[in-house]
């Protein structure tokens, strides 16, 4: 049972004014939470992880490159996994043995980070709740389009992304 505490006004202000100072800190340190880049639709399937007949190779201009064998999240189908690099902030998905995607890791109706919940296989905002699915499509709003997604390949055992 929830133990519900008596606020005052005051101290309801007074809270809400260091939370947000302290928010307006942390964006402007980290450069407004992650770096700003085009969304771009779709993934590159680049055949198998295996390194079999058929696989191509990882795109030469990656910003983010990762064997697979180093995120073990990634080792079955539907694995997700948080990664911060290079000042993004964004999930890798597990689709299929031969495809990810990336998803930037910033609720498109009030830019907080989502928090990926296993349970629901979904991806929640904690400020407003809005939720998103697996491939990054919006299943509860308030917002009304999609997690922005990078460029994305699995190739060769390795996972790589580019931003821009």
């Amino acid at each position: 049972m929830a133990v519900r505490e008596s606020v005052s006004r005051r101290d309801f202000l007074n809270r809400s004014v260091v939370v947000s100072g302290g928010a307006l800190f942390t964006i402007g340190m980290a450069g407004c939470g992650s770096k700003s880049a085009p969304a771009l639709s779709g993934t590159m399937d680049a055949g198998t992880d295996g390194g079999g007949a058929g696989s191509m190779e990882a795109p030469s201009d990656a910003d983010y490159r990762k064997p697979v064998a180093d995120l073990p999240e990634l080792a079955a189908v539907g694995g997700v996994t948080r990664v911060q690099d290079s000042g993004y902030d964004f999930y890798l998905v597990r689709k299929s043995e031969s495809e990810v995607i990336a998803l930037e890791n910033i609720c498109t109706h009030a830019k907080c980070p989502t928090n990926y919940q296993a349970d629901s296989s979904s991806f929640l905002c904690p400020c407003h709740r809005s939720q998103f699915d697996l491939d990054g499509n919006v299943s509860r709003g308030p917002a009304n389009k999609p997690l922005n997604r990078f460029n994305a390949a699995l190739a060769n055992g390795v996972v790589s992304v580019v931003f821009s």
